[in-house]
């Protein structure tokens, strides 16, 4: 998604006469922040004025229309001398007052005027809209609250109060207030559809998105920031060709709009189009040299396009004005491991580090670096200066124990996923991690005990079921294996793997017919798992069923060909089946494939066996 400031908006402030009684007529403060279609109430009333007073009221509200501000002003103040009590005329003189720019003396002009029609909300909103203005927000809030106690269903306040707490970053308060606003409204109000728009693309709620903004707008649109919000709605959709279509929209009504050109650049980009991708992103520099975000998409165009030189370039040219340096440079270190410059790379880390730049990613990137150069002494001191440095972060913990996990450094993994622990107690994915790194090491016990906590914080888990049962049936506790086997599927019936592991167990336990059935089941489900087609082999091998084994384990063995035990089932159904020459050939094969396996010492029994044989 791509993030925008919020729009450009102003307020009406709206007067008017209309015979006997005072109705609306349009006046917008340029440049202040609230919609032009946001229109305040009328404030209506029965006037016993006289036919002079009458005529000033109209006369002051025309000058109001031609900006004559003083005047109108100056006529205005007269009535009130004959007038005082006469709250329009008060509300009048504010809007003028507003106008001018006298906004202090324009507020107490409301006050008044509330004062004389304390039931008027529309003064009240009025006030609160002046307080918005001067960035008084709290007081601005409490005026459009005060509006809401009194009528809750006012949807003009919900509008304005969303407005505050947009302002003020409180986003979920202004999306709900917004829809409360548009709930009510008997118009689209569609600068708040489009502030709603942006909100729900913030929480990631596209669809919201495109629901509160399509429906109000079309092609014809002249709202660029409509079709923005559609554009980055389509984008995280990955809707892309619409995407392109709206953002060519919001660039073509507001074409001095760098945020625009950014957009329409990022999304040729990813349509495939980086020579007019690069176009657009070369009009946002030329607008706004200094702006970082132009060079940073450039960058990435020129990635694309396997300039890495060039990417470089921007990529630097990024990094002096960005907000977020580290990132950028993060950047241009994995361009230099891409164009396989190790030590580049490498220096870019650690200057960052010399330079106190450095964040806990880096050190992460730093040390990954070193592995993969096989430089693990150098990998070593940066973990653990990452998690002395970053001593209250679990991340930085967690890659410590993973590195140690990849050089099967059991006991310096373990220690390193009970430090995660030691700040977070309950945190499931170190749990996982321990209990793999105790399986690893062979210490079975461990493993089901870590997987056991992972199910009593979690105990509707699924899938924590399925871990823990496959540690017991990996630890020869079948009963234990099958009673949380079954109770998966009573949960969720087509559960293949639980399928596949319980009929296991059951051929084992030699209860061939409802291993089967289970098998069959399992296989319906995932016919192209070569686990599960192998489970079904070998249980039809068990029941000596031998045609029918090698079908199975035949496709089995295509599907996972990387697997050496189901080599050495597909070799045995071969070799009961007396095909002497085909079950040599997966025994070796079963042997070329790892030195580690259960069926090994087997294996290679059988295949000296058909090799003496042959001999002979």
């Amino acid at each position: 998604m791509i993030r925008f400031s919020k729009p450009a908006i102003v307020l009406t402030v709206i007067v008017g006469i209309c015979g006997n009684t005072h109705a609306l007529a349009n006046l917008v403060i340029k440049d202040l922040p609230f919609p032009v279609e946001d229109l305040s109430e009328s404030l209506l009333f029965d006037s016993e004025l006289d036919s002079s007073a009458e005529t000033d009221i109209s006369v002051a509200v025309r000058l109001l229309e031609a900006k004559e501000y003083d005047e109108a002003i100056s006529l205005i103040k007269a009535f009130l001398d004959s007038y005082p009590g006469f709250a329009p005329a008060h509300e009048i003189l504010g809007t003028a007052l507003l106008f001018k720019g006298e906004t202090e003396a324009g507020l107490r002009s409301f006050e008044e005027a509330l004062r004389l029609a304390p039931h008027q909300t529309g003064l009240s909103i009025k006030i609160g809209d002046v307080l918005y203005i001067r960035e008084e927000y709290d007081k601005a809030k409490s005026r459009y609250e005060m509006v809401i106690e009194s009528n809750p269903e006012d949807s003009r306040a919900h509008r304005r109060l969303g407005l505050v707490f947009d302002t003020q970053g409180k986003y979920e308060l202004a999306a709900s207030h917004y829809e409360k606003g548009l709930t009510a409204a008997m118009q689209p109000y569609l600068q708040t559809r489009v502030r709603l728009g942006r909100l729900y693309n913030l929480f990631g709620r596209y669809q919201e998105a495109l629901e509160v903004v399509e429906g109000y707008i079309d092609a014809d649109s002249s709202d660029a920031d409509a079709h923005f919000v559609l554009g980055n709605a389509y984008l995280s959709l990955n809707n892309i060709v619409k995407a392109v279509g709206e953002f060519e929209i919001a660039a073509r009504l507001d074409p001095e709009s760098p945020k625009m050109h950014l957009a329409l650049g990022i999304v040729y980009r990813l349509k495939g189009d980086y020579e007019q991708s690069l176009s657009e992103l070369n009009m946002v520099i030329k607008a706004e040299a200094g702006l970082a975000e132009g060079h940073y998409q450039t960058a990435e165009t020129l990635l694309q396009m396997n300039r890495f030189d060039d990417a470089i370039r921007s990529f630097e040219k990024a990094a002096l004005s960005s907000s977020n340096p580290v990132f950028v440079q993060h950047r241009i270190a994995e361009l230099h491991i891409i164009k396989n410059q190790t030590s580049e790379a490498i220096s870019v880390y650690q200057d960052l580090i010399a330079s106190d730049q450095a964040v806990l990613r880096t050190y992460e990137l730093l040390g990954s670096v070193y592995q993969r150069a096989g430089q693990l002494d150098n990998a070593e001191r940066t973990f653990e200066k990452a998690t002395t440095i970053y001593s209250d972060n679990p991340h930085a913990f967690y890659v410590r124990g993973y590195f140690y996990g990849s050089l099967r450094n059991f006991d310096q993994a373990i220690i390193q996923f009970e430090n995660v622990l030691r700040l977070l107690p309950d945190d499931v994915t170190a749990l996982r991690a321990l209990s793999s790194a105790f399986q690893q090491k062979g210490d079975k016990d461990k493993s089901i005990e870590m997987a056991r906590k992972i199910l009593n914080i979690q105990p509707d888990n699924v899938n924590n079921k399925f871990y823990l049962a496959s540690l017991y049936q990996g630890a020869g506790d079948d009963e234990m294996a099958i009673d949380l086997y079954e109770e998966i599927i009573s949960e969720i019936p087509d559960h293949p793997l639980a399928l596949n592991n319980l009929a296991t167990l059951l051929a084992s336990s030699g209860e061939h017919e409802k291993a089967l059935a289970n098998v069959r089941k399992a296989a319906a489900l995932l016919p192209d798992n070569g686990l599960i087609l192998d489970t079904l082999g070998w249980i039809l091998f068990e029941q000596g069923k031998m045609d029918g084994a090698i079908v199975k384990l035949s496709r089995a063995v295509t599907l996972s060909s990387d697997n050496p035990t189901i080599h050495y089932h597909l070799g045995m159904a071969y070799y009961r089946n007396n095909e002497r020459t085909n079950a040599l050939g997966q025994f070796e094969k079963a042997l070329s494939l790892t030195v580690e396996f259960p069926e090994r010492v087997d294996a290679m029994a059988r295949k000296e066996e058909l090799l003496s044989q042959a001999v002979l």
